[in-house]
């Protein structure tokens, strides 16, 4: 029905929840010794994990579409119909974006090679980013009542940075398994600042059957009571923690 089309949990989700379950990227080190004896070391890496995904749905593909959202007007589950049979058609776009980055400088001074094993101290820097992004576009053309003929065109955008700088402290142990397997634990603390920054924008363009335009800030989910940029920061913690078998 038309009053319950889209509505959640009675509907079917085809574009949410988890939208990243994996991420690819690589680490790259470069490191060299201080001294002879290998007992000081200096080491670089960067990490880099990234992903994007879209969606895109339209009439074509479904005769029910709708954006599912929380009307505060009436303080239930509500849907906007993008696409229903005889009284709306439209289309709707989806892209994300998650990228996250982290740079450490880090010394290595070795305090132990007891039974065949090595362990280091580590300290030094550590630089960590994580900018994400969704951005909703829809456009719907009305096919019955008083706004039969009329299109409306509005995206939705969230944008997120965030960026820590810190210092950090570990330990790295580095031995003898068993046979001619080595065991390697790590594990690094680094403490610092959080700088995050939200930025927020919408619009929706309406156009009726004569041709005449009007904008308005705001589309679904963005609204004049929360576009705009906020930004802060924040005392916060990054950790690592590795296990290799070689």
């Amino acid at each position: 029905a038309q009053d319950a089309a889209g509505v959640l949990p009675n509907a079917t989700t085809l574009f949410g929840g988890s939208i990243f379950d994996e991420r690819s990227g690589g680490r790259y080190r470069l490191g060299m010794w201080l001294n002879p004896s290998r007992t000081a070391g200096l080491e670089v890496s960067f990490l880099s994990l990234d992903d994007d995904v879209s969606f895109a749905r339209s009439t074509d593909d479904q005769s029910i579409l709708a954006r599912p959202f929380f009307n505060a007007d009436i303080n239930s589950e509500d849907a906007r119909l993008i696409a229903f049979p005889d009284l709306v058609e439209g289309t709707l776009a989806i892209s994300a974006v998650s990228d996250f980055e982290s740079f450490n400088l880090q010394l290595r001074k070795c305090f132990s090679t007891a039974y065949g094993a090595r362990s280091d101290l580590l300290f030094g820097y550590r630089r960590a980013s994580l900018d994400e992004a969704i951005r909703i576009v829809e456009s719907t053309t009305s096919l019955t009542g008083a706004t039969q003929g009329t299109s409306f065109d509005l995206f939705d955008q969230f944008v997120t940075e965030n960026e820590f700088h810190g210092g950090e402290f570990g330990l790295q142990y580095e031995g003898p398994a068993c046979g001619c397997w080595t065991l390697g634990l790590l594990g690094k603390v680094a403490f610092g600042n959080t700088q995050s920054r939200v930025a927020v924008s919408g619009q929706t363009t309406t156009t009726s059957p004569t041709g005449d335009v009007t904008t308005n800030d705001g589309g679904l989910l963005t609204q004049q009571t929360n576009i705009g940029t906020v930004s802060g920061d924040e005392f916060s913690t990054l950790a690592e923690f590795g296990i290799t078998l070689r």
